[in-house]
């Protein structure tokens, strides 16, 4: 799949760098990353179980687990290797980790979901949906964030009936109409030149436009690119209230997607079950956006 990440790099987050390490004296430097996972992780010596060193010929890989959703992965390459050739063969080790092990949530203090691997993965995942029923996916995500959209836009949150719209016609215009309606009330304020706050209306708005977009052509990159932007914006403005990174909405998001995608992909049509894990989740974000915390955040967007 070709895809121009830099065409879109305006409203992503910051990527991933590599940290500096420590320097052994034999030319190599060791780097150490925290890695929490979404599950537990089974027991024993997982490195050994998985023969992470045959992933890459130029660094090699020390894997410890911590707790039941803790791993220490120890990354050793040589001085000169550079840091994006570092990044690049550590994100092997760990979508390898992700696809045999346990799903990530967070590698050092960067969420999974901002690597590019990881994107590459999401893609794949979204490919493997039918196309009839592709835009199914995205619809539920944008529809999982939409009591947040509809709070930044000044309106009540209409989630139950898009739920209803989605699960009797994944088709319906409503569906892009509703989205593309909210996108242009959280325009209105966005142009007013404000420098505080956290960008969440203009990754909001990349998000709607993408996925209405995706809806629309069919286009997978569109699709994921406005499913990222949506966790985005769940993870900053969770972030900026200091939410645990053990728990929130943001980790539930990065678990709904694939959860969704998973099901869609294997089943070839919407179950009850995907429903409810979307009403149940907007139920949540209506109480979090209901918030005191919340509500000072949204109010300085």
């Amino acid at each position: 799949m070709s895809f121009d990440w830099n065409s879109f790099d305006a409203v992503q987050m910051n990527v991933a760098s590599w940290p500096l390490g420590e320097p052994d004296g034999s030319g190599l430097v060791r780097t150490e990353w925290e890695i929490r996972t979404l599950g537990d992780v089974p027991g024993g010596p997982v490195g050994d179980q998985m023969s992470l060193h045959h992933l890459s010929g130029d660094m090699s890989f020390d894997l410890q687990v911590l707790g039941p959703r803790v791993l220490s992965m120890t990354c050793v390459c040589p001085e000169e290797m550079p840091g994006p050739a570092r990044l690049g063969a550590a994100s092997v080790a760990w979508r390898f980790l992700d696809e045999q092990v346990s799903r990530l949530w967070m590698i050092g203090k960067y969420p999974r979901a901002v690597l590019p691997e990881f994107m590459r993965q999401r893609r794949g995942l979204v490919e493997q949906i039918p196309a009839s029923i592709r835009e199914v996916w995205v619809w539920l995500s944008l529809i999982r964030s939409e009591p947040l959209l509809s709070e930044m836009a000044g309106q009540s949150s209409q989630a139950e009936r898009l739920i209803s719209i989605v699960g009797n016609s994944p088709k319906s215009p409503v569906l892009a109409e509703s989205f593309s309606e909210l996108g242009s009330r959280l325009s209105v304020r966005a142009e007013t030149g404000r420098s505080r706050g956290l960008g969440l209306r203009r990754i909001q708005r990349a998000a709607i436009e993408f996925g209405v977009r995706g809806a629309s052509d069919g286009s997978v990159d569109s699709m994921a690119y406005a499913t990222e932007r949506l966790f985005d914006a769940l993870f900053v403005l969770e972030r900026s209230l200091g939410v645990e990174v053990s728990g929130g909405l943001s980790m539930e998001e990065d678990r709904a997607w694939f959860d969704d995608a998973a099901s869609l992909a294997e089943f070839e049509s919407l179950s009850s079950g995907i429903l409810d894990r979307s009403r149940l989740f907007c139920g949540r974000l209506v109480d979090f956006c209901s918030s005191e915390g919340a509500q000072l955040a949204l109010r300085n967007e």
